[in-house]
């Protein structure tokens, strides 16, 4: 299996509180990506928060950064999936916290995968057919979402917002992709 890192209280408590405002005042919509509308996105500048790309030791900054407020209405709130084609590392900073929420990781009970490195063709179908069903796959690790708590995982793995049928309303995170070579 491939690593998941887990920071806690990642960034100072100053720049939290900048990150958090931003977050507040963000104006959220929607987003298409891979035929799929995200709501609850607001994409930011990629240089709102250089100290988490510092923190990580990336000599580039991230492709691509967002901020997402979830509610237990999102249609596509919670599937198993990748982010490959958006980078090579992806990271979640929880801006809120909640016993109720997090972000689960997955290996798919019949191809035995936990990403998508060595899929075959007819894996990949089997693996978008089986991504809302969450009875297709085995979850080996949840990280439960903390305020200040940084998530870093590489894009190729199956993940998702956990639990399945959210609970909490209003989750807001900070996610940024970063590219290879940025490490």
């Amino acid at each position: 299996m491939i690593a998941v890192k887990v920071i806690h209280h990642a960034l100072p408590p100053e720049v939290l509180a900048r990150v958090q405002a931003r977050a507040r005042e963000s104006l959220y919509g929607t987003r298409e990506y891979g035929g799929l509308t995200f709501p609850g996105m607001s994409v930011v500048e990629s240089t709102l928060v250089p100290e988490v790309g510092a923190l990580l030791g990336m000599r580039r900054p991230p492709v691509l950064c967002y901020f997402r407020v979830g509610n237990t209405e999102d249609e596509h709130t919670s599937f198993i999936h990748t982010d490959v084609g958006v980078g090579s590392l992806a990271t979640i900073l929880y801006l809120d916290s909640s016993d109720a929420d997090g972000t689960a990781f997955w290996i798919h009970r019949r191809t035995w995968k936990d990403s998508t490195v060595g899929e075959t063709p007819e894996e990949r179908t089997q693996h978008q057919h089986d991504q809302l069903s969450a009875e297709a796959w085995i979850r080996y690790e949840t990280v439960t979402m903390r305020e200040n708590r940084l998530v870093v995982f590489p894009t190729v793995l199956f993940h998702s917002r956990f639990p399945f049928h959210p609970t909490f309303a209003n989750r807001r995170v900070f996610v940024s992709f970063f590219d290879e070579g940025a490490l």
